[in-house]
């Protein structure tokens, strides 16, 4: 899955082909180290809606939209947050220079 940060002064966009579940997107700003933080979603592909490990345990559309229409694992959510953070941060260390 291709996920892109993007900075622009004290602003990041953090890219991603998925549908999170809002959890996620609120985790990326929360821990963003800009002061500005914009999650896109659905940038540069498609690969399905991301539900919350709790979400899949729970069941509902979108848990039984995921497992027919998208290959991801469960904990991709956690994984996609994860990576968008290590990338704000290079990318916020890149900048300060």
């Amino acid at each position: 899955m291709e996920i892109q940060a993007i900075g622009i002064n004290d602003a990041v966009i953090i890219t991603n082909p998925a549908e999170l579940f809002v959890e996620f997107g609120l985790e990326m700003k929360k821990r963003s180290p800009f002061k500005h933080t914009f999650v896109v979603e659905l940038a540069n592909g498609y690969a399905g809606y991301v539900p919350t490990e709790k979400a899949f345990e729970e069941g509902g559309y979108e848990v039984r939209q995921t497992v027919k229409t998208s290959r991801l694992v469960p904990e991709a959510g956690n994984m996609i947050v994860k990576e968008s953070i290590k990338m704000m941060k290079i990318l916020k260390r890149k900048t300060r220079k």
